[in-house]
Formats: C-alpha cells, structure tokens, sequence
C-alpha cells in the first residue's frame, strides 16, 4: 500500500497486488528511492488500521 498527499489532509492510497513478497519488496524499493530522490524524507511511521 502506498500512501500519500499533504500532511493533515485527507491523502490518498492505492494498493498494489503482487506474486510474491520479492516482487513487492523490489517495487517499495524503487518508489522509495524515486521519492528521496525528489526530496522526500524517509518516515519511521507505521499505520496499522
């Protein structure tokens, strides 16, 4: 699940189903550095709902 939009806003989510958890981990990694490479921080938080 990737989340985004401003803080304190309403944001936005999409969910993204793959074969396995390789795939996935291979795919959080490249949005990952996409962001930092723009600018954004790293963030520690954990959203459990």
């Amino acid at each position: 699940m990737r989340e985004w939009g401003i803080a304190g806003g309403k944001g936005r989510s999409m969910i993204s189903i793959y074969g396995n958890l390789k795939d996935a981990s291979v795919a959080a990694d490249k949005w990952r550095t996409r962001a930092q490479k723009r600018g954004y921080a790293r963030s520690d938080r954990m959203l459990i709902s």
